[in-house]
């Protein structure tokens, strides 16, 4: 498996490979970040001085992020999937 944004040196390489097209649902992503900039105590100062400022970070990394997202969560489900199969075969773990 490999994952990539769409860059004509890699789409080359990858000729003739099946291929999956990934994307986050927007404003999941919106919302992590937005959790994010609330979290971070000095940025969340500075947003809190200028709207403008938290729309346009949280605009630019969401259209930056978007894809990302979904293959990350991808990832992460798939591998928690395996380390729950390997749990089956240890004693005691149910």
């Amino acid at each position: 498996m490999v994952t990539s944004r769409p860059l004509d040196d890699i789409a080359n390489d990858l000729e003739g490979s099946s291929r999956l097209r990934i994307s986050a649902n927007v404003e999941d992503v919106r919302a992590y970040i937005g959790g994010r900039i609330s979290d971070e105590k000095r940025l969340s100062g500075f947003v809190g001085k200028d709207a403008t400022l938290g729309a346009n970070i949280v605009n630019t990394v969401a259209g930056k992020a978007q894809e990302m997202y979904e293959i990350l969560k991808h990832t992460i489900n798939s591998s928690l999937s395996k380390v729950n199969h390997l749990l089956m075969f240890i004693p005691g773990f149910y």
